[in-house]
């Protein structure tokens, strides 16, 4: 469950910050005659997507597939010096009143895939469609910052009271609850929806090749054969399209670490994740690669469930997180490229202009001082729901994706280290991504591991914790968290938002321990030198629209 900040609304966040007016593109094309002929770009992914529904879809590799599709209000992209910045999309300038109430964009000219325009309506429509509460869309609660768009989503205001009003076919004015710091952020995953092509495709939208392939971003779907590849050929129709060089991307749907740098060395991938060692010192010592190395605003983590006869007990859980050798993992499972993780949110987060975690202590080392023992407080758990407080009679199961090389080390390194820190006995319930998801809605789970991909704000790592979001059926609901959560997506001064952040942090992490942060997840990407344009926006999917083959 990478959940990708974010597939429809949200595909990251960027930055933070009332903005009062912006408009401007970002173009970085080469000549014609610095191209190559043969304009195709070879990549993979390691899981299969799920759905394309835009409304629905919540994982990272839908998400990377409507950064090419798709194109938003906005754009996340990177500045010449790498930091990341937001530009002009589909629209064209913006503003915004003093207060930081009313927010209204104007759109360029621009076209649909088909031809037909895309206009203000289509923009209102998506939006509307993901709050609508029969869509049971998980990401409805990031729009929440739109005037009455939360009660909507509960069933307590009716569509016309949602603070969206469409001027005319351009433009399209949005009308928030309070000020909102990362408004503009959340506009990088306001993309449009065709309500006649959604209407048409009925329950069958986005769960095949002739139920996706509309869209307004730089390339369309071509070709989509779940498991196996996907294939996105160039949008004639973009409004850009003289300069998007790239005419077919090829993405194979690959589960194995090895097999994808195998790929690359052999000159079937362009470019992709490694981390093995004896894979990065084969591909380095070509000379043919460029690497690119920086925190990838995302981590791994677990989670418990709430509501399980074992995992209901506070102790258990924080005997569970203070078990896990981090410093190890990071080694062993991912040879030092990801970093240890002692708190929930990651490097490079900011409140403001402050990175959140460079003046913020991680909390689980206060937690292991206060708790030396894990399996003592274990015991005491045990103890508190009158079960056997022998730990080697307990056994526990951790729900893993896939069932390939990687995610069965990844499940037996799991099984022995709690075996040993804790002496219990851990059984896997390997499952495919669809299965996974579906099992922790349904709460069928006691113990799961996954990541989170964020934005720059730190809003972005809090607000899925909280009773309404959606995201994470586990069983948690607290009255503290929700207010503060609540009162800095209002809060416009930094200071203020970070102490409520720290003390979210301290909650979700340490007192309730609902979660265990593992790894702050790095970007560790071998990209072959004849692809020229590649952008790694540390919390937005990378768009390939400026990429060329030289």
């Amino acid at each position: 469950m990478k959940m990708s900040f974010r597939s429809l609304l949200l595909i990251s966040i960027l930055t933070i910050g009332v903005t009062a007016c912006g408009s401007g593109d970002d173009k970085s094309s080469s000549s014609d005659q610095d191209v190559s002929a043969k304009q195709v770009l070879n990549v993979a992914f390691t899981a299969p997507i799920k759905t394309l529904d835009v409304s629905k879809a919540m994982e990272i590799y839908s998400s990377r597939i409507f950064s090419q599709t798709l194109e938003g209000l906005t754009i996340g992209t990177v500045d010449k010096n790498g930091n990341d910045k937001i530009i002009a999309g589909s629209a064209k300038s913006w503003e915004t009143t003093p207060d930081g109430i009313e927010w209204t964009f104007h759109l360029r000219d621009s076209n649909w895939n088909d031809g037909k325009p895309v206009v203000a309506d289509d923009f209102k429509y998506s939006v509307m469609r993901t709050l609508d509460p029969h869509t049971a869309s998980q990401g409805a609660y990031m729009l929440f910052p739109i005037k009455n768009a939360s009660k909507y989503n509960s069933g307590k205001a009716k569509a016309k009271d949602v603070g969206i009003k469409v001027i005319d076919d351009h433009t399209i004015k949005f009308t928030l609850e309070h000020p909102t710091a990362y408004f503009l952020d959340v506009t990088l995953g306001i993309v449009p929806q065709r309500k006649d092509v959604v209407e048409k495709n009925g329950t069958k939208n986005g769960s095949s090749l002739k139920t996706s392939n509309m869209g307004n971003g730089p390339f369309k779907l071509a070709e989509w054969i779940p498991s196996n590849r996907l294939i996105l050929v160039k949008n004639n129709a973009y409004w850009d399209a003289k300069n998007v060089k790239l005419q077919k991307i090829n993405i194979s749907i690959v589960l194995e670490s090895s097999a994808l740098s195998n790929m690359l060395l052999t000159g079937q991938l362009d470019l992709t994740g490694v981390s093995e060692p004896e894979w990065i010192k084969k591909i380095q010592a070509t000379g043919k690669f460029n690497r690119i190395e920086k925190y990838a605003g995302s981590e791994n983590h677990g989670i418990f469930n709430l509501t399980d006869k074992v995992f209901k007990n506070i102790k258990i859980r924080q005997a569970f997180s203070l078990a896990v050798t981090r410093k190890n993992m990071a080694n062993i499972i991912f040879h030092g490229v990801f970093t240890p993780a002692y708190g929930w949110t990651p490097p490079n987060v900011m409140v403001g202009n402050t990175e959140y975690r460079a003046v913020t202590p991680e909390p689980l080392l206060a937690l292991k001082k206060k708790y030396p023992n894990p399996k003592a407080l274990l015991v005491a758990g045990l103890k508190e729901l009158g079960m056997d407080p022998n730990p080697s009679h307990l056994t526990v199961h951790y729900l893993n994706v896939g069932s390939g090389t990687f995610s069965n080390r990844r499940f037996e390194y799991y099984q022995q280290m709690w075996h040993k820190t804790l002496g219990v006995n851990i059984k896997g319930d390997f499952v495919q991504w669809p299965v996974f998801l579906k099992k922790l809605n349904d709460q069928d789970f006691q113990v799961a591991g996954l990541s989170w991909s964020g934005g720059r704000d730190a809003n972005t790592f809090f607000d899925l914790w909280t009773s309404k979001s959606g995201m994470y059926n586990i069983g948690f609901k607290s009255a503290e968290y929700d207010s503060l959560i609540a009162h800095s997506q209002r809060e416009l001064d930094p200071n203020k938002r970070l102490k409520m952040f720290q003390r979210a942090e301290q909650i979700i992490v340490n007192d309730q321990a609902i979660i265990f942060p593992t790894l702050y997840r790095k970007l560790n990407t071998f990209a072959s030198k004849k692809v020229h344009g590649l952008v790694f926006p540390t919390f937005v999917g990378s768009s390939y629209k400026n990429v060329y083959i030289k």
